[in-house]
């Protein structure tokens, strides 16, 4: 069984005159623009972790970190009791160094 909400009647409407087709991850993905895309969490409970990525979810961390630095989930773990804040602000800066470096001009937050 596969779930879909919609917020509106209308828009459940459309999705079922267009086929009822439920996208998958990948093509969501393809939707994406072009860019570097940056996230922190705590989810894993081991303390704060940094993503830096393409739009398809690789990690590009090693385009700016040694990759000693980068875990084997290709993320960055800060310094505990760093706060998720930090991670978001240390991800936008990793981010801009990686587009500037690489003359992207779209620099997007997951």
């Amino acid at each position: 069984v596969r779930y879909k909400s919609f917020k509106k009647k209308n828009e459940a409407q459309s999705w079922i005159d267009n086929g009822g087709i439920y996208e998958t991850k990948e093509m969501l993905q393809e939707k994406l623009p072009l860019g570097v895309y940056f996230d922190a969490g705590t989810g894993r409970g081991i303390g704060t972790e940094v993503r830096v990525t393409d739009k398809y979810g690789s990690s590009i961390l090693d385009y700016f970190l040694p990759l000693d630095s980068i875990n084997k989930y290709g993320n960055y773990l800060t310094k505990p009791g760093s706060t998720n804040n930090f991670g978001e602000l240390l991800g936008c800066y990793i981010a801009l160094n990686i587009a500037l470096k690489n003359g992207q001009k779209k620099i997007l937050w997951r």
